[in-house]
């Protein structure tokens, strides 16, 4: 009986201990529900469903949901998308409509959608770390943008989140500089070397040297494109367009797309050649880099050298003496002793030239063809990826030929080989992704103009 007494306490102890742990447990498993938020997008703002037509900035926290949605209302009858180029992007965004006439865009991947498109589309974008995140429509970049601020938690940060632009990079010193121009009396649009006549839209530089290029003033929109042709190496920017972001790749064209006065940047080409650059919005703005090889091919130039030294120095030496006597027999002691020693020659004397050719330059050998293993086009992208093997090395040039309609056009760009491969992304404009057709690929070792192979590529 007295141990009953003494063992029941602590058995209804344990028992409670028991029942109540789990229950903390559960307690401390239960997640917060995320606040979310919600764009309506229109012509031409992106506005927060809570706040009205001027509010175009929301709140939510880690983890939460973003939704645009552009409806067919009768007054949206513009083209628009969610673009995060330039800093922080979101996890993901996935397209949940599609408007009339346009496909979903297939990935996850921001922007939202691919390409600008008409009403009818909505869609969302998740947040996993904490930060700023702005976002512009690409049609619309000046006028058409807005803000999602996430706080609180510290989830998984995304690659992306610290690829925010804080400085300016200071281009290094350029060989020429070619400035984009434009005027409404008359209407034109041009290209000029800073400094020259208004006519002169080329520039002669050599191997391995910079080209500087600059929209500084004027009142419309333009870009620096290498459509046909070979391609630079890269070109960053170094300033953007105020209300632009920045480029954030150093492929051409510089910059990605056509961006009103106030940008610059500079385009790096190592390999000698003629280079046609092209603005995107208005195909009379043309002009040309020509790259010059930096050590000019040795010519063999004999030199002959024949110095044949001759001296001569004979020395006479005539001293007769006579001494007469009176009484005595005359005997006149004459004494010629010439010494005539002529010195030939003395001096050095090559009879024969001395001929110092330069050598000759060893011939080179023809680089073998490169090879192409894949080809895609991915049309919600507006790229084409272009991936390969190749023995050549060094660099290779990837050209791009479509149709659109009755129109034939080409995009091209330099790559790197590495460990025997490439891989090169072209960019399309939304129109040119939609419509393109007849695509082909054709790739060529750098150096070597007849190393080619066309690929075609399914529509």
């Amino acid at each position: 009986m007295s141990l009953r007494k003494q063992y029941l306490p602590w058995m209804a102890c344990a028992l409670m201990l028991v029942i109540g742990v789990p229950a903390l447990a559960s307690g401390e498993e239960r997640a917060v529900t995320p606040v979310d938020a919600a764009f309506n997008v229109r012509d031409n703002s992106f506005d927060d469903v809570a706040g009205g037509t001027e509010d175009h900035t929301v709140s939510i926290t880690t983890g939460g949901k973003v939704t645009f949605s552009f409806p067919i209302n009768g007054v949206n009858s513009s083209v628009h998308n969610a673009d995060f180029s330039g800093g922080p992007a979101p996890a993901e965004c996935s397209q949940t409509a599609a408007g009339p006439g346009y496909e979903l865009d297939p990935d996850a991947d921001p922007p939202l959608p691919d390409a600008t498109q008409g009403p009818g589309w909505a869609g969302y974008c998740v947040f996993t770390s904490p930060g700023t995140y702005t976002f512009f429509c690409q049609a619309h970049a000046s006028e058409m943008r807005g803000t999602v601020e996430v706080t609180g938690g510290t989830a998984t940060p995304t690659p992306t989140a610290t690829a925010t632009v804080t400085a300016t990079p200071t281009p290094p010193a350029a060989a020429a500089r070619v400035d984009a121009h434009d005027s409404s009396s008359p209407a034109r649009n041009w290209f000029q070397e800073r400094g020259s006549a208004e006519t002169d839209n080329s520039v002669t530089i050599k191997r391995g040297e910079r080209v500087a290029f600059a929209y500084p003033t004027g009142a419309n929109y333009h870009d620096v494109e290498f459509k046909t042709g070979p391609a630079p190496a890269s070109c960053p920017q170094t300033k953007a367009s105020p209300g632009m972001p920045l480029d954030p790749n150093d492929a051409p064209p510089l910059p990605a797309f056509i961006n009103p006065p106030g940008w610059e940047g500079y385009c790096t080409f190592a390999n000698a050649g003629t280079y046609t650059f092209v603005c995107g919005a208005h195909p009379e703005m043309t002009g040309t880099v020509i790259v010059q090889d930096a050590t000019p091919t040795p010519t063999a130039s004999p030199t002959a050298t024949a110095s044949p030294t001759v001296t001569a120095s004979p020395t006479a030496s005539a001293s007769p003496s006579a001494t007469a006597s009176p009484g005595a027999t005359a005997s006149p002691s004459a004494t010629a002793s010439p010494a005539a020693s002529p010195t030939v020659p003395a001096a050095s004397a090559s009879a024969t030239p001395n001929v110092h050719p330069s050598p000759a330059p060893a011939p080179t050998t023809a680089k073998p063809a490169p090879k192409i293993t894949a080809a895609t086009f991915k049309r919600s992208k507006r790229t084409v990826t272009v991936k390969g093997t190749t023995s050549a090395t060094g660099k290779v040039n990837v050209k791009l030929a479509y149709k659109v309609g009755k129109k034939s056009r080409t995009k091209s760009r330099s790559v790197a080989i590495k460990g025997g491969k490439f891989s090169a992304t072209l960019k399309l404009s939304a129109g040119d992704a939609r419509k393109a057709s007849k695509l082909s690929v054709t790739v060529s070792a750098a150096g070597t103009a007849s190393a080619k192979k066309t690929v075609s590529v399914r529509k």
